[in-house]
């Protein structure tokens, strides 16, 4: 029965790449924060961006949100998601296919984890953990509706009296959408393949 949960949390985790990729997603989020701190609308980064893909986009990052929660309380981790650390304790970047599909190798640096400590790089679970233990799922969620408001209306976050710090917000949600990824890439190579 555990296995089961557990096999269907790595589905929903796995759904969110399905929905879009890694580069989609990363730019999604930096035009979600950078429209919630100014008084610009969101428009997706596109001239026929619509305020449905910001919906989408939150409802996907709720709902991955939700499973990376229900992962990191049944403790399980794969083996295969971790690397052994090099002697040097760098990431190998020329190893693709730990970050990225075969298929996407040609735009390889498109997927490479830039905001990921290098410990978080060989085993990504301590990058959920750490978001886990950042903020409650409430708040997070909470938060999400907030970026969604300010990033839709003309108004900017920061004209309110709170302060929500979203370079750091966005710095963690970067975090949790690559390490993520890396635990998709690692734990379904051969779906992928």
């Amino acid at each position: 029965m555990k296995k089961k949960k557990q096999e269907k949390v790595n589905e929903g985790i796995c759904d969110f790449f399905q929905s879009m990729s890694l580069k989609e997603a990363s730019s999604a989020l930096h035009e979600m924060i950078k429209c919630s701190q100014s008084k610009k609308q969101w428009k997706g980064g596109r001239k026929d961006g619509s305020p449905s893909d910001l919906l989408y986009f939150t409802e996907i990052l709720i709902r991955l949100t939700s499973n990376v929660y229900k992962l990191v309380s049944q403790g399980v981790q794969k083996p295969e998601v971790i690397l052994k650390p090099s002697p040097w304790y760098v990431p190998d970047i020329d190893h693709k296919k730990n970050y990225c599909r075969s298929s996407d190798a040609e735009m390889a640096w498109d997927f490479f984890p830039r905001h990921l400590s290098v410990k978080e790089y060989h085993n990504p679970y301590y990058a959920l953990i750490k978001f886990t233990n950042e903020l409650r799922k409430k708040e997070w969620l909470f938060l999400y509706s907030e970026i969604q408001y300010y990033a839709l209306s003309r108004h900017s976050m920061g004209e309110t009296s709170v302060d929500y710090k979203l370079y750091q917000v966005g710095g963690r949600l970067m975090k949790l959408l690559e390490a993520c990824h890396l635990i998709v890439i690692r734990s379904a190579k051969k779906k992928f393949r």
